[in-house]
C-alpha cells in the first residue's frame, strides 16, 4: 500500500536482506568499496553489509570497514599461496574449504556481488551460495558468466 504523503516507497521487507561484496584487490578498491558500503547503508540501513577481502589489504583498514560493513571475511590468501607452495593442494584446499564453511554457516546471502573482475574473484564467487549474483562469475560448466549491464559494460570495456 503506497503512502500519498511520502515522495518514495519502500515496501516492507519481511526479513533482513544480506548483500555481500567481494573485493578482493588493492587498498584503494576496498576504501572505494567502502565508500558506496556507505551510500547503501545510509538509504538502506535495514540490509546488512558484508564484504570479503584479501586478509593483507582488509586488516589494516578494519578500524575503517568495522564501521560500516556488518561482517568482514579474511581470505587468508598469504596462508593459501605458502601452502599451495609448499605442502601442495590438499591443505590449500583445506584452508580455502575452511574459509567457506565459516562464511556460509554465518551467513544467508540475498546478494553476491563480485566488484573484482579477476579470474580468482570469478572462481571465488562461484563458490560462494547467494540466491543472486551480480559481477563475472563461473556456472557449474566452468563457463563465465555476467548477468547484469554494468558488469556486461565494465568485462567488455577491459
Amino acid at each position: 500500500m503506497k503512502n500519498n504523503n511520502a515522495e518514495t516507497y519502500f515496501p516492507p521487507q519481511s526479513d533482513q536482506k544480506t548483500i555481500a561484496l567481494i573485493q578482493v584487490t588493492r587498498i584503494g578498491d576496498i576504501l572505494q568499496t567502502l565508500h558506496a558500503a556507505r551510500s547503501v547503508k545510509k538509504f538502506h540501513p535495514n540490509y546488512r553489509l558484508v564484504l570479503i577481502c584479501r586478509e593483507s589489504f582488509g586488516k589494516p583498514l578494519s578500524f575503517l570497514l568495522n564501521q560500516t560493513f556488518d561482517s568482514i571475511y579474511y581470505l587468508p590468501t598469504k596462508r593459501i599461496y605458502e601452502n599451495s607452495q609448499s605442502d601442495g593442494l590438499k591443505n590449500t584446499k583445506e584452508i580455502f574449504d575452511s574459509f567457506l564453511n565459516n562464511l556460509h554457516a554465518q551467513e544467508n546471502i540475498s546478494v553476491l556481488i563480485n566488484l573484482s573482475f579477476s579470474k580468482s574473484s570469478n572462481y571465488l564467487s562461484s563458490s560462494i551460495r547467494s540466491d543472486y549474483k551480480i559481477g563475472t562469475y563461473f556456472n557449474t560448466q566452468n563457463m563465465l558468466q555476467v548477468n547484469d549491464k554494468w558488469s556486461t559494460y565494465l568485462y567488455h570495456v577491459s
